[in-house]
């Protein structure tokens, strides 16, 4: 009912509302008047930073008097952190009236001008737009008149590409997230972007941004974790020299650990057995695909058949020529197995893709719930040949109901198998042939023994130890960040900061006006529950946010990302804090926008 109703709601953007669908309610978010009861922006008298420094004490904020301060927060992101000159002052006055004190620029980093902070008339993103900057000093000016905060933020998108150098760089993770963690030449010139912005003097308050008592907080580097892209496996098939680097820490990590490669194999050694017999059923595809499925529901178009290689025999060929609608709509498999608890299996095979791509190698349930057993391993196949072998621990298996899977991820293209082997049995350890002195201890997965995966997490929490550390000294000891806090601003397990930050939108002068529509649909509000899993908290009286309250993050995260609603106005829609999925309708310009999309796309 809800994505009928938004799609309704997109096919008919173009025009004035002539009527509010069932199950929603407009919600007009008003300008706060000067001196009324919904102006708050006397709880912020005085520019901001203008009893000092703020700092922490006790785990608390504290203002330049030693008294308590909280944040409520926004975002502005790419161009909305520049905006004009003459709607500055308007922006930051209606800011002041709805009760925020802290400004995240966020995002500025990611684009050229006008929409980010990178001078358009070079190719490269290392020269500062002198314009952008300008209009930045004057908007920190203005936000710190109106007794507001800001919070500046390092990296948060910028790309590197051949234009700075970076030879492979398309083929890097999003941002290089990750890899920006331990390449030592990115990591330099995160701290000439430091080293430049936070010196900059402000002409405006007369300050560097280092010395400037209104920057409250600056963020390192935002959502950026190598532990949690190494998790995710997005980092095993990085390109040179990426890969070269990280394999080359991760070997210095273990020697430094154990010393000898047979101090490692008894580290992790965790018992083997002798491999007994074949489990698969025509593995040999004797007898064409029997026993082997192709999953590929439509709208995927597949095929799957058996063909010869002049080398590897009769092999498994499968083609995905139409994309599914899930990451699963590519896989092959065989089911119905019965595995032990507990015991040790081991799965060979030989594979070619065309593309290369990463196939998921998993044992798992062939009926609901589909959990799996204790394989899930992400394995990069090339467009040539290659030798594949994992030993897992069966974990919790159902008899008769374990499934072999190759999902080859929903992407187009062909998957070759052959040789596919399935035997009780196999060594859980160090892998055979794997030693410190040849440098080729692989990446461990779910096939390795639980000490190495210990391994392998310590390794990139002390990787991220490093580079944090690092980053934050470098700013210190060189006068970048004298005084105010900091903020890794991770996923995985970093920083979150103390304040309730909502991603509220930024606030051109179309704002005025602007239009909610609120759906109550209980189902939506428990799958963006499931979505963002964080236990319900009920919202203070009047909203809660609005005085500075701390506010469960569930209650933002609920909502689409900067689509949260006005801070001002939560204590008089204090549904919105509950979780309910909201649409918000640019009435000025017959846009509805949602999700991560940008709230006023103005000037594109």
């Amino acid at each position: 009912m809800v994505m009928r109703t938004l799609i309704a709601l997109l096919l008919t953007a173009g025009c004035a509302f002539a009527e509010v669908p069932d199950g929603w309610f407009e919600f007009v978010i008003s300008e706060p008047a000067e001196g009324t009861v919904v102006d708050v922006s006397g709880y912020s008298p005085e520019p901001a930073g203008d009893s000092g420094f703020v700092r922490i004490d006790d785990g608390h904020f504290v203002d330049g008097r030693g008294e308590r301060i909280r944040f409520l927060g926004t975002n502005l992101t790419f161009q909305d952190a520049f905006p004009d000159k003459d709607r500055a002052p308007g922006i930051a006055r209606r800011m002041a009236r709805l009760g925020i004190n802290c400004v995240r620029f966020h995002h500025m980093d990611n684009q050229y001008a006008p929409r980010g902070i990178w001078d358009a008339d070079f190719e490269d993103r290392l020269h500062i737009d002198p314009d952008q900057l300008d209009r930045l000093d004057w908007m920190v000016y203005q936000l710190k008149l109106n007794g507001i905060y800001t919070n500046l933020n390092l990296h948060v998108s910028r790309k590197f590409s051949q234009a700075e150098g970076f030879e492979n760089a398309d083929q890097l993770p999003k941002y290089d997230k990750g890899v920006d963690n331990f390449e030592p030449r990115m990591i330099e010139l995160q701290k000439q972007y430091a080293r430049e912005l936070l010196t900059h003097v402000n002409p405006y308050t007369g300050n560097a941004y280092a010395d400037e008592p209104c920057v409250v907080m600056v963020e390192l580097n935002n959502e950026n974790s190598a532990l949690r892209y190494a998790m995710e496996r997005k980092l095993d098939d990085l390109p040179e020299p990426y890969a070269g680097q990280l394999r080359d820490l991760w070997h210095g990590w273990l020697t430094a650990t154990y010393g000898t490669t047979d101090a490692l194999a008894a580290a992790w050694d965790e018992g083997s057995e002798p491999l007994g017999d074949e489990m698969l059923v025509n593995r040999d595809f004797a007898a064409g695909t029997e026993r082997w499925s192709l999953e590929a529901p439509a709208p995927a178009e597949g095929m799957m058949e058996v063909v010869d290689d002049p080398e590897q025999g009769r092999v498994l060929h499968a083609k995905l020529s139409a994309l599914g609608t899930e990451s699963w709509h590519f896989q092959i498999h065989q089911t119905g197995h019965t595995l032990e608890d507990g015991r040790l299996y081991t799965v060979s095979f030989r594979a070619k893709a065309d593309p290369p791509r990463t196939i998921n190698l998993g044992a798992r349930y062939d009926i609901a719930d589909w959990r799996m057993v204790g394989l899930n391993e992400p394995v990069a196949v090339g467009d040539q040949w290659r030798e594949f072998s994992y030993t897992f621990r069966a974990k919790e298996p159902l008899a008769e109901h374990t499934r072999l899977s190759f999902n080859a991820q929903n992407k187009l293209g062909e998957l070759w198998l052959a040789g596919i082997s399935l035997r009780p049995g196999g060594m859980l350890g160090l892998p055979e042939g794997e030693t410190l002195e040849g440098r080729d201890i692989s990446a461990p997965g779910s096939g390795h023994t639980r000490q190495a995966r210990r391994d392998w997490m310590a390794f990139f929490i002390e990787l991220e130890r490093r580079y944090t550390q690092g980053l934050y000294d470098f700013l210190k000891d060189a006068g970048h960040l004298r005084r105010r806090g900091r903020a890794a601003a991770r996923v995985t397990y970093g920083l979150r900061g103390h304040a309730c930050l909502l991603a509220t939108p930024a606030l051109p002068q179309q704002a005025l006006g602007r239009q909610l529509l609120v759906h109550r649909q209980h189902a939506d509000d428990r799958r963006a529950g499931q979505r963002h899993p964080h236990p319900p908290v009920p919202v203070p009286p009047g909203g809660g946010a609005l005085h500075g309250q701390r506010v469960q993050p569930s209650c933002a995260q609920r909502l689409p990302r900067r689509v949260h609603a006005y801070a001002g106005d939560l204590r008089r829609c204090a549904g919105l804090g509950r979780g309910l999925p909201v649409l918000l309708r640019d009435a000025d310009r017959g846009l509805v926008h949602r999700g991560h999309q940008q709230l006023f796309p103005h000037g594109r």
